[in-house]
């Protein structure tokens, strides 16, 4: 890595040496006080099926899609489960994948991040070699969407748009419009820790735009192993097996068992 760093133009010269030990290890989110498998700071699981409103409070959504959303939430304390790509399997995608434990690599234009979750492991490029936000039907499919970065000092600064499908979703009941974006300003203070505030917004559907602030540790003890993950439909989310049927069952407000809704 060493002999590498000396050849990648665009790390900072005051960022050079420490960058030699970005890929050792895990880089992990930290984010205290929070329920971090979703955005919004929750406080528990329960409280996010419940519909209760995360540390700081409610997605600054528009009054129709507030109605729908809503609607949505009632209908999982009703059983039904009207929205959930993540449980169906579809990839997780952007903003939810910059939330994730990553391990970095440098290439000679893009940062790679293997980035890890409970039932997946998904890569996201970054490029860095001035290309300009290309343009994309909505028939091309790109749940990360395209992210291109640049330095403000420390701080490696990252516009994604192109997050296209009809099943991406934020956190996992906020279905998304063709016109989200993300920006994230990730600050080195070393070269174990990158403060991050990633700001997201929809303008079709959001009022303002959302920033949730957290930061990542790297942990150079701990490796990332690469191994292929069978992603059941809802296992390892809000599901469980029942214990006498064996038989996939959503979990609601309290864990009680939902049962997916029929259109």
């Amino acid at each position: 890595m060493a002999e590498m760093t000396k050849t990648i133009a665009y790390i900072p010269e005051n960022l050079a040496e420490g960058a030699k030990n970005w890929d050792v290890g895990t880089w992990r989110l930290t984010q205290p006080d929070c329920f971090t498998a979703y955005f919004w700071c929750h406080e528990s699981q329960e409280t996010y099926n419940a519909g209760v409103p995360g540390k700081y409070g409610k997605p600054p959504l528009k009054p129709e899609f507030a109605a729908a959303n809503d609607a949505i939430i009632e209908k999982l304390g009703m059983g039904q489960s009207h929205y959930d790509p993540n449980a169906e399997c579809y990839p997780q995608g952007m903003p939810d994948a910059g939330h994730r434990h990553f391990v970095m690599s440098l290439a000679s234009d893009r940062f790679i991040l293997l980035q890890q979750g409970g039932s997946y492991q998904e890569t996201r490029t970054i490029w860095m070699d001035g290309r300009d936000m290309p343009e994309r039907e909505l028939y091309e499919y790109s749940y990360h969407g395209d992210s291109i970065g640049h330095w403000e000092g420390n701080t490696l600064v990252i516009e994604t748009r192109n997050i296209t499908s009809d099943n991406t979703a934020i956190s996992p009941n906020l279905p998304k419009s063709t016109d989200f974006w993300v920006e994230e300003r990730w600050t080195f203070q070393d070269d174990t820790t990158i403060d991050v505030e990633m700001t997201f917004m929809d303008e079709q559907r959001f009022t303002e735009p959302y920033t949730e602030s957290f930061q990542f540790i790297r942990d150079p003890e701990r490796e990332t192993r690469i191994q292929t993950v069978a992603c059941v439909g809802g296992e390892g989310q809000r599901y469980f097996r029942d214990a006498g049927t064996g038989e996939l069952m959503l979990t609601g407000p309290g864990g009680a068992p939902l049962q997916v809704a029929e259109d």
